[in-house]
């Protein structure tokens, strides 16, 4: 069995949660120190594949009711591509491509992700395992950064006149797996507390009469 906890702060916006697989059991917890009320949710990846109401998980605001979510305002599972893979090209009749990963370097010119531009990615000289997604394209210093950030999703401003969002470079790469905490769970600076439960052996537990199926 796979175990991930952890904690993190939510925008008013979806949170993507990288685990590196689909979670079997997935709960999620407000902070009830930081915040004004107690939510709970709970997801299933046995529901969300059989599209059963409660797909989206259900929820508890502290009455002790638990409520199916709707769609928008619950958990999914989440597979990434990458940003890396499978990107529309900005040139009719090319299909999709592969979004460009690139060293840093200076004076070099950066472009964001748009309708009609793949966009760059920048990794720096030494890897850290981590990589910069253009958000405000330029010019690159004469020298590079050198505190790169670490914390996955930080916006900065270190270089130049380029903006960088940082990503986890397997997830660019294309190994995002997790769930989706959508935008309709979200409170803007809310903290939350989440644990997933992977499964992956099968044993018979009972009473020695009719055993019963468990995958533990």
């Amino acid at each position: 069995m796979d175990i991930v906890c952890g904690k993190y702060i939510s925008a008013a916006t979806e949170a993507q949660i990288i685990l590196g697989w689909i979670p079997d059991y997935f709960m999620l917890n407000t902070d009830v120190t930081q915040n004004t009320e107690t939510m709970k949710y709970i997801w299933q990846k046995s529901i969300a594949d059989a599209g059963l109401t409660g797909q989206y998980g259900f929820f508890d605001s502290g009455t002790g009711d638990w409520v199916a979510c709707a769609s928008g305002s619950g958990i999914t599972a989440l597979t990434l591509e990458g940003m890396y893979a499978n990107i529309e090209s900005p040139i009719p009749g090319r299909g999709k491509e592969k979004r460009p990963i690139v060293t840093w370097s200076d004076s070099l010119g950066v472009t964001p992700r748009s309708a009609t531009v793949i966009g760059t990615i920048i990794v720096p000289t030494k890897h850290n395992g981590f990589c910069y997604e253009v958000t405000v394209g330029a010019t690159t210093a004469a020298a590079e950064p050198t505190a790169w950030s670490t914390v996955e999703g930080e916006l900065s401003a270190i270089d130049n006149d380029v903006y960088y969002r940082t990503r986890y470079l397997e997830t660019v790469r294309g190994q995002g797996y997790g769930v989706t905490i959508e935008a309709g769970a979200s409170l803007d600076g809310e903290t939350n507390f989440f644990i997933a439960f992977r499964c992956d052996k099968d044993r018979y537990v009972g009473d020695g009469q009719d055993g019963t199926l468990y995958i533990i």
